[in-house]
């Protein structure tokens, strides 16, 4: 994965580019399951409307263990906290990548 702000870091504040590489090496490799981190990180790629972060963590998530049922009821939680437009955009190809990832695993 390559950020688009790296290679923008990696010239002008090196730095920095390694202090964000340490904090998401801890994030990746810290005491939470992966399934947790990656429902955590699919729910705030969502909020923030990043479809491709979105999607990408929820299949993630699902190979990881959650279940599509887990995700959905996610969402729920969120809708609850931030209303119904979070069903909207990043969420719905979210849901619909989870699915079409537990079919691939044979999970229902």
């Amino acid at each position: 994965w390559d950020p688009p702000f790296a290679q923008a870091l990696s010239k002008h504040c090196p730095d920095g580019l390694n202090g964000y590489l340490t904090m998401r090496e801890a994030a990746q490799n810290g005491p939470l399951p992966a399934k947790t981190r990656e429902l955590i990180f699919m729910i705030l790629d969502s909020i923030d409307n990043e479809v491709s972060g979105a999607c990408a963590h929820a299949a993630t998530a699902v190979e990881a263990g959650m279940t599509v049922e887990e995700i959905v009821q996610t969402f729920v939680i969120v809708t609850i906290v931030r209303g119904i437009n979070v069903l909207c955009m990043a969420r719905a190809e979210a849901i619909q990548t989870a699915e079409k990832k537990a079919d691939e695993l044979g999970k229902k």
